[in-house]
């Protein structure tokens, strides 16, 4: 499951953003296997903002993204729990 959380921290001279980038995280669901596979990121993020003005900037780019990322996860969640279902002859757990 990917987390969606975000940490602001506060700091002497403006703010740290802290989010998990979903294009690395996906890229880390889909690297395979096998000997060539590409290898895993650190999908955490840390960025050093200034001001307000351009955390809020940052935070209104990033939201809409979190929230895409998140529905794919879900997506991605409920074919894996299909496919396992299948597998063990079982019917998909409900939530």
């Amino acid at each position: 499951m990917y987390d969606s959380r975000i940490t602001i921290e506060c700091v002497t001279n403006g703010y740290i953003l802290r989010y998990r980038d979903p294009k690395v995280a996906e890229k880390n669901r889909n690297r395979g296997g096998g000997c060539c596979h590409v290898p895993w990121q650190d999908p955490e993020v840390s960025v050093a903002i200034e001001t307000e003005e351009k955390l809020i900037t940052a935070l209104q780019t990033l939201l809409p993204k979190l929230r895409e990322s998140e529905a794919k996860d879900n997506d991605y969640d409920t074919a894996l729990a299909d496919a396992l279902a299948d597998v063990s002859g079982t019917d998909t757990p409900e939530e």
